[in-house]
């Protein structure tokens, strides 16, 4: 359970919680809780509530809003009821003084949590809208009260403290604010800053006070110097300014591209890629944005939108088809229709990938110095895009190669292993057609058993086959039921019982896993694959055991043998398909513990094999052993006082 507010990172935490679900094979929800005593969000807030909410709707999440007096009690009791396991939360941001009178969010989810887990997900700050990168400029008129009002006050300052000062500290005091609305408020507001104090000092502090004129012409030639300082003053720090607030852009921008180069780096998936270009670009750009492709000649189809609901009209697809065939911006910002509401940019490398379709709210955003930083947004985009595009092509060109390595190695095995068994079987046929009453029965029950034998083997080799190719192309079906092992065991060596008359096999199993969850068809054949597999690689007269325990909510299913054992560097590549052991001399496809691992993970188990310290091989397999339902419970009680009265 991911759970989110209104805040900009949502987003961030929402993936982290998709791609935890991803990994851990669950399902998962994404929460929101509306309190008594929260402040009420704004219009912007809800409709950015919407979009998380949305978003993960797409990303397959269950989505469900909460109301209460309390946060943590309704997330703590929602989780509770709908049996969560885990929970995620992002790692709040700076302490805000308001929030040092209560107990933080993580803090009372930790404690009274229980049994499920708290996630803290650090998030960054998401990337804001570049918009609002250049400070909002004070009004003018801010600018000329803050001027008056600053010479005021240093004049009234300087009348006070006059006494303790000298000439020259006059006019360094009034430099003080001539520095200070430069720097706030620009040059307007600057250069009245300096003509105040000038009249300033020179109706209060000059020669005859309290009238304007000079009686020293040194004191006009400091007041010109006085003002040129000024002057200088605030054209340096305007320079200065400016220099910073571009300084400033630049590294928001780079910070932008950076963010998103990053984000798509972690994803091959072109249809992830998409989805991630339009949510930064609708943020970053304050707008909506959509990623179209085109499918047909005309037709376009929009691969991912922020938010879902962006659609085009007949003159804006228009406007796609000609950015698209002239890979050139259209629309709004370019001199193609740039009346149009909508801006395209086209996506391509060496070929066209597809367009970005942008509704930008501020009209003025893409004729300023940003629209050089919407074109470096594109080629990142492009550059993402065609990178998923060329890992989703050199993955269907390894699994092609994939499929015809796996293809030879089939014919290879096929005109092998099944040509031996068809050679003795027409070979034993032959003899004994055109025999003719020649043979003797002793030879004609050997030849029998060699086509039987034979027949047996390939009846083998094709049942693997065919199991491999279900249990890979995800046509296995399994039909689990509650089975004891003493019957599958039991059929399986009826199977191989002629290869089994000189080894002596043992079956032990714990009374509180008599039964296992499987497919008795499916498993049956493993324990054949795995029998026929001991018996070639032990030899005569030597023990096979199979052991049968329980690990808890899973159950142990061993088999130990007396031959050889496995070389160390194949206990994990015998699993593959086509890897025989060490004995290649010994017949058989290589199919058999493939399809042994198949059907294991099939029932969701593990399987391995390790050398025994005594000598000999062990195959380990564990399965989840769900509990037995109360029906199997009564149906073994009433067989067991059947036992107990036909003993008696």
């Amino acid at each position: 359970m991911v759970c989110v507010g209104p805040g900009l990172s949502a987003t961030q935490l929402i993936h982290a919680g998709h791609h935890l679900a991803t990994e851990m094979n669950a399902a998962w929800m994404v929460v929101t809780v509306d309190t008594s005593n929260s402040y009420a969000m704004t219009a912007i807030e809800q409709q950015r509530l919407s979009e998380h909410l949305r978003l993960a709707d797409s990303l397959g999440a269950k989505t469900k809003r909460l109301s209460g007096r309390y946060l943590s009690h309704e997330i703590i009791r929602y989780a509770q009821t709908e049996r969560i396991t885990h929970i995620l939360v992002g790692k709040p941001a700076a302490n805000r003084w308001w929030n040092r009178f209560k107990e933080p969010l993580i803090h009372e989810l930790l404690r009274n949590s229980g049994p499920i887990e708290v996630h803290i997900v650090a998030v960054e700050a998401h990337p804001t809208s570049i918009l609002p990168l250049t400070p909002v400029e004070p009004s003018p008129w801010q600018g000329y009260a803050a001027s008056l009002l600053a010479v005021t006050m240093t004049t009234i300052l300087i009348f006070w403290g006059k006494h303790l000062l000298t000439q020259p500290d006059l006019v360094m005091l009034y430099l003080l604010p001539i520095m200070l609305i430069s720097f706030r408020y620009g040059s307007a507001p600057s250069v009245l800053t300096a003509a105040l104090a000038v009249i300033a000092y020179n109706f209060f502090f000059t020669h005859p006070y309290f009238l304007f004129g000079l009686s020293d012409p040194r004191t006009a030639l400091t007041i010109a110097i006085f003002f040129i300082v000024g002057i200088v003053i605030n054209s340096l720090l305007t320079h200065i300014r400016r220099q910073k607030q571009e300084a400033w852009e630049r590294e928001r921008q780079t910070n932008a591209l950076h963010r998103l180069g990053r984000e798509v780096m972690i994803t091959l998936d072109e249809q992830e890629v998409a989805h991630i270009i339009a949510r930064h670009a609708a943020h970053l750009f304050g707008g909506e944005a959509a990623i179209y492709q085109e499918q047909e000649e005309g037709q376009w189809h929009q691969v991912a939108a922020m938010p879902t609901g962006f659609a085009l009209s007949d003159a804006e697809q228009a406007l796609l088809q000609w950015s698209s065939r002239t890979r050139e911006w259209a629309g709004r910002g370019s001199t193609h229709l740039p009346e149009s509401r909508l801006t395209t940019l086209p996506l391509f490398t060496s070929h066209t990938l597809g367009v970005l379709a942008l509704r930008i709210l501020d009209q003025s955003f893409l004729n300023q110095t940003h629209a050089h930083f919407v074109e470096a947004f594109a080629r990142q985009a492009s550059l993402a895009l065609d990178r998923a595009k060329l890992a989703k092509e050199a993955h269907i060109a390894a699994l092609r190669a994939n499929e015809e390595a796996l293809r030879g190695t089939l014919l290879s095995m096929v005109s092998h292993d099944l040509r031996t068994p068809l050679a003795t079987i027409i070979g034993a046929g032959t003899t004994m057609r055109e025999d003719g009453g020649g043979l003797t029965t002793f030879q004609r029950q050997e030849l029998l058993e060699s086509i039987c034998t034979e027949a047996e083997r390939m009846e083998r080799l094709i049942t693997n086959l065919l199991d491999m190719v279900r249990l890979e192309s995800g046509g296995c079906h399994l039909r689990p039921e509650w089975v004891p092992f003493e019957e599958m065991a039991g059929s399986a060596l009826v199977r191989l019982e002629k290869r089994c008359q000189d080894r002596q096999i043992t079956v032990q199993v714990d009374e509180s896993v008599s039964l296992l969850y499987v497919d008795s068809i499916f498993f049956e054949q493993l324990l054949v694959n795995l029998l026929d597999n001991a018996i070639k690689y032990t030899p005569a007269g030597t023990t096979i055991a199979w052991r049968v325990t329980s690990l808890g909510d899973r159950v142990l299913i061993s088999l130990e043998d007396q031959g050889a054992g496995i070389p160390p560097d194949k206990t994990e590549q015998i699993f593959e398909k086509f890897v025989r052991g060490a004995r290649s001399a010994i017949p058989g496809s290589g199919l058999g513990l493939a399809m042994c691992r198949g059907v294991v993970r099939a029932h969701g188990g593990t399987i391995s094999a390790a050398n025994k310290p005594s000598g000999g091989a062990e195959f380990r397999i564990e399965l989840p052993h769900p509990p037995l339902p109360p029906d199997i419970y009564q149906h073994e009680r009433v067989n067991q006082a059947t036992e107990e009265e036909l003993l008696s």
